[in-house]
């Protein structure tokens, strides 16, 4: 049986980048990879449930926001380095990122988040951020100028 944790193979999983004016939704992380650290909301897709479909369960199962338009942005790899004794990876994510437009709520943290906030880059200058969270910023802000 594949696990998160040491798996046998990569797990497919989404982000939802959502914007609002200038800020940004950010969650802090419950749990690894990057428990502690703030990132976008997202998890793993269920077998059977389209990628949009995912992005938008996740955000409003971790900060009960509803958003729509949800449009394909990019696809990152997340794999831990930190190896098993099998030489395995410790957590294998592929992550479809997915960004999409404020419907209605506001950040409450729910399921895998510890908080959920809306936050401009400058308060983000002291915080904690998973990986690739200015870059993913940065390709919904072109995006956003380009719509």
């Amino acid at each position: 049986m594949t696990t998160a944790e040491y798996p046998d193979r990569p797990y497919v999983g989404v982000l939802t980048v959502l914007m609002r004016q200038e800020k940004v939704l950010l969650v802090k992380r419950r749990f690894d990879p990057e428990a502690g650290k703030w990132g976008f909301p997202g998890g793993k897709q269920k077998l059977g449930e389209r990628i949009f479909a995912a992005a938008l369960r996740e955000l409003h199962e971790e900060t009960q926001i509803i958003a729509e338009n949800p449009r394909f942005l990019t696809v990152l790899d997340v794999i831990d380095a930190v190896l098993s004794q099998k030489d395995k990876p410790r957590f294998h994510y592929s992550l479809i990122c997915v960004a999409c437009d404020w419907v209605s709520g506001e950040p409450c943290a729910g399921d895998d988040a510890e908080d959920a906030q809306w936050l401009s880059q400058s308060d983000t200058d002291h915080l904690p951020l998973c990986r690739e969270v200015l870059n993913l910023w940065s390709l919904a802000r072109a995006m956003q100028k380009k719509a």
